[in-house]
């Protein structure tokens, strides 16, 4: 079975997840799309949201792409592991249950211009095929010219996807610098909502 990871933070997911979801699941030929929360990125700082809210915000999040006909899970191994949650474990663990030697990883343009940073990145290009997607205007110039080092030095199979996301991000939304109405699914707008999360931004 060919697996297909993306994971993040989803603090909180917005329809620019789903929309890189989408793009990756096709264009990595995915059997399965394994959506996971992490419980404590190593990169970024512990959450206001409990992981348990994030899950549920997650689920419903994806919940469009099941009745596209994707074939997607939304997994609580990282956040059930209740530790920082650092990739190359979580990739090892995977391979091993699915009895598989490599997998394709999602990861935001972002996080992908700072790959050699992660733990164990050489490892980690070893054990998977990585995919990006530019999510600002002008940056796939620079998504390539890192995708073709990272080839050179480390023999990696990387792909900068073709297509557009919009261009959002989960602090502008938690900062209500992003229009919330528009980009994000009425779902997950509502428990937030009822469930008084990020200050009431999404009221």
């Amino acid at each position: 079975m060919r697996i297909g990871l993306f994971g993040g933070t989803f603090n909180p997911p917005h329809l620019g997840h789903t929309s890189l979801a989408r793009a990756f699941y096709a264009q990595s030929r995915a059997d399965l799309l394994m959506v996971m929360p992490s419980f404590l990125p190593p990169h970024k700082a512990s959450a206001a949201v409990s992981p348990a809210d994030r899950l549920a915000m997650t689920r419903l999040a994806f919940l469009p792409l099941g009745k596209e006909g994707v074939n997607y899970t939304v997994s609580d191994y990282e956040i059930a592991k209740g530790d920082t949650s650092y990739t190359i474990y979580t990739v090892k663990h995977l391979l091993k249950a699915y009895g598989e030697k490599t997998l394709a990883l999602c990861v935001g343009s972002d996080m992908f211009l700072s790959f050699e940073s992660w733990k164990c990145a050489e490892d980690l290009l070893s054990l998977c095929e990585l995919y990006t997607l530019a999510r600002h205007p002008g940056e796939e110039p620079r998504l390539n010219a890192y995708a073709a080092s990272l080839r050179e030095r480390f023999h990696a199979r990387v792909c900068v996807m073709s297509g557009n996301i919009l261009e959002v991000s989960s602090t502008g939304l938690r900062e209500k610098a992003d229009d919330t109405e528009k980009l994000l699914d009425p779902a997950v707008r509502g428990y937030a909502r009822e469930h008084r999360l990020y200050g009431f931004a999404f009221a």
